[in-house]
């Protein structure tokens, strides 16, 4: 068995900030609205990519056993495999097969004999990214405040295959024939979302700073969308391949409020 894992970092940022001074020769330089600030900023929040890889001999058990579960308890709640499910493509590609009647849940079963070669691979890519304007002003350099608007952005994407080499007994009574089966699931998540920042530091004394930061709700609209396949090869020639309709659900989500304040106190040269 192996297995192996690949992290891909790319992470940037970016931000452009200008500064105007709003004081005059004429006024006094330690009262009143004293600068302004205003910027844009971009930052990438969260890196999906990810590269992950592991196999081995499987002793015991095939993947075809799931399938095999899945037809069981299909038949038992409504009567037969679902032709444009798993178990359905799984009972076309001869990988299960019904040992019976074929209205008994108990007569489906794998066809595969065990031990089986099997190999996973996950591909992940996407990530969040954010994208800030702010505005900040001093009054009386006593007290400063900050206010922001960011627009979120998700992209996301899986890619997984498993791959099962071995061999099946496909027909009644006949040689096993060596055979490679793999199931692909495929996601994709786009979405983007906006929240609103408020930050207050005030200096009632030279001495004493007091802190209030608000973040609001990040507001989400997420579009997921999700396919699966089932894709089987025989020696000789036949084969077998089903694809699924995709997926689609889309939804709201918000994030909760975020509040904190702080105080730090100066004596001398020293700050707590």
């Amino acid at each position: 068995a192996g297995s192996a894992n690949r992290n891909d970092v790319n992470m940037s940022n970016a931000a452009i900030v200008f500064y105007q001074q709003l004081t005059t020769r004429e006024r006094d330089k330690s009262k009143g609205w004293l600068s302004i600030n205003y910027g844009a900023g971009y930052s990438r929040t969260n890196n999906f990519y990810e590269n992950v890889a592991y196999g081995g001999t499987n002793q015991t058990s095939s993947i075809s056993d799931y399938y095999a579960g899945i037809a069981k308890r299909e038949v038992y709640q409504y009567g037969s495999v679902n032709p444009n499910g798993l178990d359905g493509w799984a009972y076309d590609h001869i990988l299960i097969d019904n040992f019976g009647p074929a209205s008994d849940p108990n007569s489906y079963s794998s066809t595969v004999n065990v031990p089986v070669r099997q190999l996973a691979g996950i591909t992940r890519t996407g990530g969040q990214s954010e994208f800030n304007l702010s505005f900040g002003a001093n009054y009386s350099n006593k007290l400063y405040i900050g206010l922001g608007l960011a627009i979120t952005d998700i992209r996301y994407n899986s890619h997984a295959r498993f791959t099962e080499n071995g061999n099946a007994i496909i027909t009644n009574g006949g040689n096993p024939t060596d055979f490679s089966s793999t199931f692909a699931q495929d996601q994709s998540t786009k979405g983007s979302g906006f929240n609103a920042k408020l930050g207050i530091i005030y200096k009632p004394i030279q001495a004493l700073r007091l802190g209030f930061t608000f973040t609001s709700p990040t507001f989400y609209n997420i579009d997921d969308s999700y396919a699966e396949g089932l894709a089987t090869q025989y020696t000789g020639g036949k084969s077998y391949q089903n694809v699924s309709e995709p997926y689609q659900l889309s939804y709201n989500l918000r994030t909760p409020l975020k509040l904190a304040g702080g105080a730090s106190v100066f004596i001398g040269k020293y700050g707590s």
